[in-house]
């Protein structure tokens, strides 16, 4: 019984443990977000997205947005967010 209820407390400690992004501040939340999905051409309605670092922590939806801090709040309802796209072809024509 001692082993089975050590195991149980190790096991709560780890589940508990395991969501890092809970009360955790972020640099910026930007809040009901339609997300553009260019790979699987969806829109992704309501999302809420944390940057930390200039790096994207997770994306979500916004029924959690209340155990979350950020430096900066951008609501972006009515508006699009979408991956950077880059134009990498070039014209070689030569001369100047």
């Amino acid at each position: 019984m001692r082993y089975q209820s050590l195991l149980f407390l190790i096991f709560l400690l780890v589940l508990i443990s395991c969501d890092e992004k809970k009360d955790k501040e972020y640099d910026l939340l930007i809040t009901n977000a339609s997300i553009v999905d260019v790979q699987n051409n969806h829109i992704l309605r309501n999302k809420l997205i944390a940057i930390s670092n200039d790096t994207i922590r997770f994306v979500e939806d916004m029924s959690g947005i209340s155990t979350y801090e950020a430096k900066e709040t951008f609501d972006a309802k009515n508006q699009f967010v979408m991956p950077g796209l880059w134009d990498m072809h070039v014209h070689f024509r030569g001369g100047d």
